[in-house]
């Protein structure tokens, strides 16, 4: 019995690295966005781009000694601040509420930044890699790196 509990869990855990910590994906948020007009889900998905591809950038950089771009994350945080500023005064918000847009991005940002974290340990526990083998973490990778390089051109 002991042993069917363990297998039980040990099976449950590889099960949940499988699927991603968020009900939708990044490139998901972008379409929403697009599809929308509401730029809220630009921001949620700049946001949470910003966490995953500092992650990755400094696992690039650990692991190769190469020094990634890590522009692109810091320019998505950005935008998502200033999207959210914006989004926040068409709605007509007071300038308290806007001005502390900041504080409470990097609240997200940090949010993100341990959920991603978490994902991608637990994926490396299982599989051996943090993204090479999952395809979830893979195609959030690409779509992130896809909006940092978009607005980059910008």
């Amino acid at each position: 019995m002991k042993y069917l509990l363990l297998i039980s869990l040990l099976v449950s855990g590889i099960a949940s690295a499988d699927e991603s910590p968020y009900g939708i994906s990044a490139a998901d948020l972008l379409d929403k966005a697009n599809t929308t007009g509401d730029t809220t889900y630009l921001t949620i998905a700049s946001y949470r781009c910003a966490a995953l591809l500092t992650l990755f950038n400094g696992i690039i950089a650990r692991d190769t000694g190469e020094q990634p771009d890590t522009e692109g994350a810091s320019n998505l945080l950005t935008i998502g601040i200033v999207a959210t500023k914006i989004k926040l005064s068409e709605r007509g918000a007071d300038q308290s509420r806007v001005d502390e847009v900041d504080q409470r991005a990097y609240e997200d940002f940090d949010k993100y930044l341990s959920t991603y974290r978490s994902w991608l340990e637990q994926n490396y526990a299982n599989s051996g890699d943090y993204w090479g083998t999952h395809e979830t973490i893979r195609a959030e990778i690409t779509a992130c790196r896809g909006l940092a390089a978009e607005l980059a051109e910008y």
